[in-house]
């Protein structure tokens, strides 16, 4: 097992310095996740680079479906306050290899995302921001498994940006979910961001993170 996450990570990572970019690798982002029940705090900060935020979650079940209400308060040093209330739906997951006694160790989630991009300064627009949030994760064991998500992005209502249905931008990650013991999983990651259709999704930066969660 340990041979295999080896080899997964080594090409992985010697795949993503091939494809290195000038804007890649400036920086990097690290995410601090606290679960109870229905309600999750995110604390998110990035080395060499001045953007925080805070993010309070609650998970409600109107009708049977699986809905997160959230409100992220973020702040950029020198810059502006930003306030984000978004709604996440989950709308389905399956796990193709289930049999009658197990889950099975692989599963394939879709959901999507409305977010309202709020900030206090005059010189920053205000806008609407929709995604499709699509996972698909494999376990190898009960302490290791690997995954990738990708979440294509649309910008509405926004000074010089046009209300269409292309795709203004795709953020990819790819990662590793390390389950240390029963209430902490600390997860290494790479994020992919590409451009949308108008720059024909050019890769636009990369960077290292992680994901550090307890859930109780």
């Amino acid at each position: 097992m340990k041979s295999l996450i080896f080899v997964f990570l080594s090409f992985f990572a010697l795949s993503s310095c091939a494809y290195a970019g000038e804007n890649d690798w400036t920086k990097s982002e690290h995410n601090y996740n606290l679960k109870y029940k229905d309600f999750g705090v995110n604390i998110r900060q990035y080395h060499r680079d001045d953007y925080a935020h805070a993010e309070f979650k609650y998970k409600i079940k109107p009708a049977g479906q699986k809905v997160e209400v959230a409100l992220r308060i973020a702040e950029d040093t020198g810059s502006s306050r930003e306030y984000r209330p978004k709604l996440t739906h989950k709308l389905f997951k399956w796990n193709p290899l289930s049999t009658e006694d197990s889950k099975g160790p692989l599963s394939v989630s879709l959901g999507h995302r409305i977010e309202y991009r709020s900030y206090e300064l005059a010189s920053k627009d205000d806008y609407w921001r929709y995604r499709s949030i699509s996972k698909l994760k494999y376990k190898l064991d009960k302490k290791y498994a690997i995954w990738a998500k990708a979440q294509p992005r649309w910008i509405f209502q926004k000074d010089g940006e046009s209300n269409d249905l292309k795709i203004d931008d795709i953020k990819t990650n790819i990662g590793l979910d390390l389950k240390l013991d029963a209430i902490v999983t600390f997860s290494p990651y790479i994020e992919l961001l590409l451009n949308g259709a108008d720059e024909n999704y050019a890769k636009k930066s990369m960077m290292f993170g992680t994901n550090l969660s307890f859930k109780f």
